[in-house]
């Protein structure tokens, strides 16, 4: 039976956008009604001519940013988002322009410098706040004298750069609670998983001691009944162990069924094991998908391949930069087969690191095998095949 499970994606950007959403259109009112307040007292005026362009421009810039900041366009440099990016910052400096180079509106770039230092790297935010003040820059002088215009637009820069670093700041802060908050749900999950393995141990130590043991002296008691009862010429003696005999078998049958029981039990529910270990990994969609002829391994089978699933999710989040990952697993006549692939970055030349070398050396201790594709720009593809029967020498390590 095919099964389907998805996480909520929640990236840094996707938490804070509400944040960056309700400061932006704050201190754009703000901005604008102090504009429109300290206007009476400028010897210009707004021309009937300009008032419509003004208006517009404003009204542009603060759709854009409602836009901007909503659920749609939340993905870090995507080039849709920085289009919207490179529209406020137009419309922020023609309304200036309009405005005969208002100090006030000049405000509205913090607002665009926030947005850039949630979505670019620090190094690329630099670089956008240095063009959109040299734009600010060449508004003023056009307006005002240089050593009126000089001191407002390095002033402005300077606030650029304080909204930057907050806004890098704010997405380091979100980023570390997450993969805080990631290995915390890691280390449960872990223990859960050993807290299961200890008691699925247990069971197959109690199985294995009742077949070895009273298997085996049950089936010797019943053949020396079946002997005695042959040569014990007395009939009524040998009623009693005809009955002996019978209470034996039933005795040897009832350890046998407990001792499939408990086999069965420590097994483990496989599947669930799995979708826990999903849910634990809340900044990556995890699809999963198992065959109809899936079945669940054997234990040993089933901590590796539990192993497996947790350091391909770990590396997933971490090294990828993916949004999505999908798990399939199937079954073929002699192995169990578990396949990994993401929508992240990908890369030619793969290097495996600690990750990768404990999840082969894993498989290996159980005669399975590990082999991963480099896809450029289409994320990684991990190949796991893990035998039903394990070897003679293998062991967990």
């Amino acid at each position: 039976m095919n099964t389907f499970f998805a996480n909520t994606l929640v990236t840094p950007l996707g938490e804070l956008r509400p944040v960056m959403r309700l400061v932006g259109v704050c201190t754009f009112v703000a901005v604008t009604a102090h504009a429109v307040l300290a206007l009476p007292a400028k010897p210009w005026r707004l021309t009937p001519e300009e008032v419509g362009p003004w208006a517009l421009s404003l009204a542009g810039f603060l759709l854009v940013l409602v836009w901007a900041t909503s659920r749609r366009v939340d993905r870090r440099g995507s080039p849709w988002s920085l289009g919207l990016i490179v529209a406020q910052t137009g419309l922020a400096l023609t309304a200036n322009h309009i405005f005969n180079g208002n100090s006030l509106l000049s405000g509205l770039l913090l607002v665009v410098a926030a947005q850039v230092g949630l979505r670019l790297a620090l190094p690329l935010a630099l670089g956008w706040v240095t063009v959109q003040t040299l734009g600010l820059g060449a508004v003023l002088l056009y307006h005002w004298p240089p050593l009126d215009a000089w001191p407002y637009t390095t002033g402005y820069l300077c606030f650029q750069l304080f909204a930057v670093g907050s806004a890098q700041l704010a997405v380091r802060e979100v980023r570390a609670r997450q993969r805080l908050a990631q290995v915390v749900a890691e280390l449960r999950e872990t223990r859960t998983l050993l807290n299961e393995a200890s008691r699925n141990a247990e069971r197959l130590h109690i199985a294995r001691e009742l077949h070895d043991l009273l298997g085996h002296h049950l089936t010797a008691l019943n053949m020396n009944l079946e002997v005695t009862a042959h040569l014990v010429p007395d009939p009524a003696a040998r009623l009693h162990l005809g009955r002996a005999q019978t209470v034996a078998r039933q005795l040897l049958g009832d350890v046998r069924e407990a001792v499939s029981s408990l086999r069965g039990t420590a097994q483990g529910d496989f599947q669930g094991e799995v979708a826990r270990l999903a849910r634990t990994t809340p900044a990556l969609a995890v699809h999963l998908q198992f065959s109809d002829d899936f079945s669940a391994p054997g234990p040993l089978q089933a901590h590796v391949l539990l192993r497996c699933v947790q350091e391909v999710l770990t590396n997933t989040v971490r090294h990828a930069h993916a949004r999505q990952v999908w798990l399939t697993f199937t079954r073929t006549p002699d192995h169990l087969d578990f396949q990994a692939s993401d929508d992240g970055r990908g890369t030619r030349h793969l290097h495996s690191g600690c990750g990768l070398s404990g999840m082969r050396e894993r498989l290996e201790s159980v005669g399975g095998a590990l082999r991963v594709e480099g896809r450029p720009g289409q994320g990684l593809a991990l190949f796991v095949s893990v035998p039903l029967t394990l070897p003679v020498s293998g062991g967990a390590r």
